[in-house]
C-alpha cells in the first residue's frame, strides 16, 4: 500500500513514476493506511490532501516524495481531481508544490477508451521541482471523440483542442474558488468563447439576489433550496396540511402547471419526514428546476414538492415578474450555453445541474443594467408571454404543452439576448454551442450520428467563408457584419476529403464565395495532406491545421468534418489571420 509508512522500498529518488491510482471518495473510502496518512499531516487540511476523501488527490501528493529532484511523474487520474468545485483549495497548494508540464483531458473519450467508464480522466504530467516561474505556461489537451477512435483507432489530437494556460492565471482562479472554470472553459470552449464567458463570469449571480432557505430571516429578495426529502434516518413532523397540492416530478410539465394536482394526501406523502425543509420555500411565487434534466416550472401555486426539485422562491409576490423573468433565463440557451463552459458536471460526467451550478449564473435586474427602462420592460415583456402561455396551458388541459413550450422558448430568445446584450458574434458561438457541441459530448461508441463528426456539406463551408470574410472585413474597416455591401475578400472552396481548403483573396469589388474546380491533381493533393498534417506516435495521432499565405492568396486548410466549420471557428480563424497580419506587418516595420 503506497500510503503504508513501512512500505518496503529501499529508496525514494526515482527518475519516473508512472500510475494509475484507485479513484474512491467519500463514502467509499475505506483505506485505514490512506485515512492515518491523512491524519499524520495535519499540518495540511483535509480538503488540501484529499478533498472529498478522494485518494487520487492523496496520490497526487504521495508520489512526490518518491521523486529524485529531477524526477517526472506521469498518472492518470480522475477528471474531478481538477474539474470540481471542491478541490480549489487542493489545487492552491498543490501547483506551488510542483511543476505541472501538461493535462490531457480524455472526458470526450470516456466511453471510447474504456466501455462502461463511470468516471471521465485526465492525464497529469508533473515535475517535483516546485514552480519558480508563474509566467510558465501548461498544455492543455482536450481530444474530442474521432469516428477512427470510436472504432478503437488512435486518440487524435488536434490543435484546436489544446491550448496553453498560465500558471498564474491557474492559480489566480484557484485562490477565487474558480479553478475548475479555467479547466472546463476550455474543454470545448474557443478563444473567443473565453471573452463571452469572462463577460458573463463578470456579471451579478443569482447568489447575490437568493439566500439558501433556512428558519432563520433572509435580507435578499429570494430564497432557495431542494424540496422535502421522505426516506431517511430522521422522523420530523411535516408542518403541512394533508390538503396542500403536491407536485409529483415524473409529471412532464414545461415552463407552467396545466391542472389541478393532487394534494398531499392523495399523493400518499406520509407526515413524517426525514427533511420537512422550511415552510417559506413553498409559498408565493417561484422557479422550479428538476435535478436530472433542465426542465423549469413556474408557478406562484402555494404547494409541496420532493428533493428532486430545486425552488427559487420570492418573498414578496410582487416579485412575480422577475421570477417569471428568472424561468426564462433559465430555459433559454444562454444559461445552457454558459453552464456547458462552465459547470464541472455538464458535457464530462453526468447530464445534471447541482445548486451551485444555478448560483453562479449570471443574473441581474434592471436596477443594475446599463438601461434600466429598456431591462424592465423586457422583463415585463417576457413574464406578459409566459402568462399567456400559462393560461392557454391551463385551457387546453396541458395538451400541446410540450412543443408549444419550444415554440416560446424560441419566441424568449431573442429577448434574453438583448436583456443580456449578446451581439450578432456571440450569438454564434452560442447557437454553435447548443446545437451541435452539447449534442455531440461524450458519445458511445456506437452512437454514430454525432453532429461534429458529419461530413461537411459545401453549404456549411459557403456559410464559414462568408462568416470568415465579413469578419476580416471589419477588422479592415469596410463593413460590419449582417450589412449588405461590398467587402475586400473572395473565397474559393475546394472540397474534398479528408481535407478540404479554402482559398482566401483580397478583392476591390464586391465579394464572391464560390466553388473551385477539383481537377484530378487538386484531389490527389487533398488526400496526400493526411500524411503530411497527421503524426502518429504510439496510441496519439497529432494533427495539424495549416494556413499559408503565398503570393496574393491564403490557404486555409481543415479537415472535412462539421466542427471545424462552424461559425464558431471562422470567428477563430479571422482572428488568428489578423494576427499573423499584424505581426507580418510589425517584422516589416523593424
Amino acid at each position: 500500500n503506497f500510503f503504508d509508512k513501512n512500505i518496503p522500498l529501499t529508496k525514494s529518488d526515482f527518475d519516473l513514476v508512472v500510475g494509475n491510482p484507485p479513484w474512491v471518495s467519500r463514502r467509499k473510502q475505506n483505506d485505514g493506511f490512506f485515512e492515518e496518512w491523512v491524519s499524520l499531516n495535519k499540518e495540511k487540511r483535509k480538503n488540501v490532501l484529499a478533498p472529498d476523501k478522494q485518494i487520487a488527490h492523496g496520490f497526487m501528493w504521495r508520489v512526490i516524495d518518491f521523486l529524485s529532484e529531477k524526477g517526472e511523474a506521469c498518472l492518470l487520474l480522475p477528471a474531478n481531481v481538477f474539474l470540481n468545485s471542491h478541490t480549489n483549495l487542493f489545487q492552491e497548494y498543490w501547483l506551488k508544490s510542483v511543476t505541472l508540464e501538461r493535462v490531457i483531458n480524455f472526458s470526450d473519450l470516456r466511453f471510447v477508451l474504456f466501455n462502461g467508464a463511470i468516471h471521465p480522466c485526465v492525464a497529469v504530467l508533473f515535475s517535483k521541482k516546485p514552480c519558480d516561474d508563474f509566467e510558465k505556461k501548461v498544455r492543455y489537451e482536450s481530444p474530442k471523440v474521432d469516428v477512427r477512435s470510436q472504432q478503437g483507432g488512435p486518440v487524435y489530437i488536434r490543435e484546436e483542442d489544446t491550448s496553453f494556460l498560465a500558471m498564474k492565471d491557474l492559480l489566480k482562479a484557484a485562490q477565487k474558488r474558480k479553478a475548475s472554470e479555467i479547466w472546463k472553459g476550455r474543454y470545448w470552449g474557443t478563444w473567443y468563447d473565453s471573452r463571452l464567458l469572462s463577460r458573463l463570469a463578470n456579471m451579478p449571480k443569482i447568489s447575490d439576489l437568493s439566500d439558501r432557505a433556512t428558519k432563520t430571516q433572509s435580507n435578499k429578495r429570494w430564497i432557495h433550496g431542494q424540496g422535502i426529502q421522505i426516506a431517511g434516518s430522521d422522523k420530523n413532523k411535516a408542518w403541512w396540511n394533508s390538503e396542500i397540492p403536491f407536485l409529483d416530478s415524473s409529471k412532464p410539465y414545461e415552463i407552467s402547471i396545466p391542472e389541478k394536482l393532487p394534494t398531499a394526501k392523495e399523493a400518499g406523502i406520509p407526515t413524517l419526514v426525514h427533511r420537512p425543509r422550511t415552510p417559506k420555500l413553498f409559498y408565493g411565487p417561484k422557479v422550479l428546476m428538476t435535478k436530472g434534466s433542465q426542465r423549469v416550472i413556474y408557478t406562484s401555486e402555494d404547494l409541496i414538492f420532493k428533493d428532486t426539485f430545486t425552488s427559487f422562491t420570492a418573498l414578496k409576490k410582487e416579485d412575480a415578474d422577475n421570477i417569471r423573468f428568472l424561468a426564462a433565463v433559465f430555459s433559454s440557451d444562454v444559461t445552457q450555453y454558459y453552464l456547458f463552459h462552465s459547470s464541472s458536471n455538464l458535457g464530462i460526467y453526468r447530464p445534471q445541474i447541482f445548486p451551485e451550478d444555478m448560483l453562479a449564473i449570471p443574473f441581474f435586474l434592471p436596477s443594475d443594467a446599463p438601461d434600466p427602462a429598456k431591462a424592465k420592460g423586457i422583463i415585463k415583456e417576457v413574464s406578459q408571454k409566459m402568462e399567456l402561455f400559462e393560461k392557454e396551458s391551463i385551457l387546453n388541459n396541458g395538451f400541446g404543452q410540450e412543443e408549444k413550450a419550444v415554440s416560446l422558448r424560441r419566441e424568449l430568445e431573442p429577448l434574453i439576448r438583448e436583456y443580456y446584450d449578446i451581439n450578432v458574434f456571440e450569438s454564434m458561438l452560442i447557437e454553435d454551442t447548443v446545437k451541435t457541441l452539447i449534442p455531440s459530448a461524450t458519445p458511445s461508441r456506437t452512437k454514430t450520428d454525432i453532429p461534429t463528426l458529419r461530413p461537411i456539406q459545401q453549404e456549411s463551408i459557403f456559410v464559414y467563408s462568408e462568416v470568415l470574410c465579413d469578419v476580416l472585413a471589419g477588422y479592415f474597416g469596410k463593413k460590419t457584419i449582417g450589412e449588405n455591401c461590398k467587402a475586400p475578400f473572395s473565397a474559393s472552396i475546394f472540397h474534398g476529403y479528408p481535407y478540404t481548403i479554402v482559398q482566401l483573396e483580397k478583392v476591390p469589388r464586391a465579394r464572391k464565395i464560390r466553388a473551385g474546380v477539383n481537377s484530378e491533381k487538386m484531389k490527389e493533393i487533398l488526400h496526400c495532406l493526411e500524411s503530411i498534417l497527421e503524426e502518429q506516435v504510439g496510441s496519439f495521432t497529432f494533427c495539424k491545421n495549416i494556413k499559408v499565405f503565398y503570393d496574393e492568396a491564403l490557404y486555409i486548410i481543415k479537415p472535412s468534418q462539421y466542427r471545424f466549420w462552424l461559425k464558431t471557428a471562422a470567428l477563430n480563424d479571422a482572428d488568428e489571420i489578423m494576427s499573423a497580419i499584424v505581426v507580418a506587418k510589425e517584422g516589416e516595420k523593424i
